[in-house]
């Protein structure tokens, strides 16, 4: 079991900058994977 040491308080998720980043960076894959999708959808169409 873990103790908590003197002082030391729980505290929330410490890491909210981290967080925007990585979901910033998944909106933009997902747009960048979509645009480009459908960019090769018109050059190349498929019969």
């Amino acid at each position: 079991m873990a103790r908590k040491e003197a002082g030391h308080e729980e505290k929330g998720f410490e890491a909210p900058g981290t967080l925007v980043l990585v979901l910033v960076f998944l909106a933009w894959f997902a747009l960048a994977f979509t645009v480009a999708w459908s960019s090769l959808g018109r050059a190349w169409p498929v019969h």
